[in-house]
């Protein structure tokens, strides 16, 4: 559920150097959400309404820590007090998430109104009703008016939302294109994997712990590939508690369902060969293949649901490689959140 209505002024700064620079959000002092930054300042100096810092800066806006309150005001509605319960490392990560949502937003925004892009009030009703009333629009409203959050908001948010998909839909339309050729060959490639893995875990360990983690899994690697039984390497050492004592095991999983240096290693290595280690963002892993599968299915009864994962897999692809130029266009500079 999104944000309440802003009740509070809002002191417009102008900024220098750019004419078509869009101003940046401060917060004015003495209102609910200017109280609320300043509350948040004892965990997060950075927050500090009247310092009012920079997180993201570009050509044509800034993402300011005011205007993150503000989203993070919106975003909690009735329920704003729950920040304060957060831990200084909680509050930090999603301060940075909230004003990279916004500068997405933002610059998706701009980029499709330059572009001539619109959505009208119509085009925002029909949403409305189709999403959110679905015939009560009275009981919706009342929803929204119980959790603190603005219709005004919300019309807004669905707004920028219809243009943003246009301008996207269109700009990425020709990229996501699917070929027969590439149906076939998508077809003929093994469709899933069956592995044995072991996981030693690095989430939450410092650099100097990484590197005793790596040793300690060079060392079982080593065993592995001087035959010892991987079944009970698996369960003697993994740390991946759905499968340790089932020797690491891992049955046909497709593509798609794992991290990707994980998915890499299953899908490329031969059946029966044992990889290197693999780092992913859980960890170190050493991956044994056990099996894999082909589509067991004619082609024709599968060849929509090919098509389809190809297209969304090529639109994802021209999207991050669309907004990294996107930014790159604006000089857009993210600013690390300091003590």
């Amino acid at each position: 559920m999104r944000m309440k209505m802003l009740l509070v002024a809002i002191v417009l700064v102008s900024v220098v150097n750019c004419s078509n620079k869009v101003e940046t959000v401060k917060l004015e002092k003495d209102t609910a959400d200017y109280n609320l930054a300043k509350e948040l300042t004892e965990k997060v100096a950075f927050l500090d309404p009247d310092k009012n810092n920079i997180l993201i800066q570009t050509d044509v806006f800034n993402i300011s820590t005011g205007q993150v309150v503000l989203e993070l005001s919106k975003n909690f509605g009735n329920n704003t007090s729950r920040l304060k319960t957060l831990e200084a490392e909680q509050l930090t990560r999603l301060i940075q998430n909230t004003a990279n949502d916004a500068a997405m937003k933002s610059l998706l925004v701009y980029e499709a109104t330059k572009n001539g892009f619109i959505a009208t009030e119509a085009d925002v009703d029909s949403v409305m009703e189709n999403e959110y009333y679905r015939g009560n629009q009275d009981a919706f409203l009342q929803r929204l008016e119980s959790n603190g959050v603005s219709i005004d908001v919300v019309r807004d948010d669905t707004k920028d939302r219809i243009l943003v998909q246009r301008f996207l839909d269109a700009k990425l339309d020709k990229e996501s294109q699917v070929t027969d050729e590439e149906i076939l060959e998508a077809y003929q490639q093994d469709k899933t994997a069956s592995v044995q893995h072991i996981l030693l875990q690095t989430v939450g360990k410092s650099d100097s712990e990484k590197v005793e983690i790596r040793k300690r899994m060079e060392d079982i690697l080593a065993k592995a590939k001087n035959g010892a039984d991987f079944g009970q390497l698996a369960k003697e050492y993994s740390e991946d508690p759905g499968s340790a004592q089932k020797g690491g095991l891992i049955e046909n999983f497709a593509k798609g369902q794992m991290v990707q240096p994980f998915e890499e290693a299953s899908f490329g290595f031969p059946v029966g060969q044992i990889s290197d280690v693999v780092e992913t963002r859980y960890g170190y892993h050493i991956i044994k293949v056990v099996d894999r599968k082909k589509e067991s299915l004619p082609l024709e009864e599968v060849r929509q649901d090919i098509e389809k994962q190809l297209s969304q897999r090529k639109k994802t692809e021209a999207y991050d490689a669309f907004f990294k130029s996107l930014k790159e266009s604006v000089h857009y500079t993210e600013y690390p959140i300091t003590s």
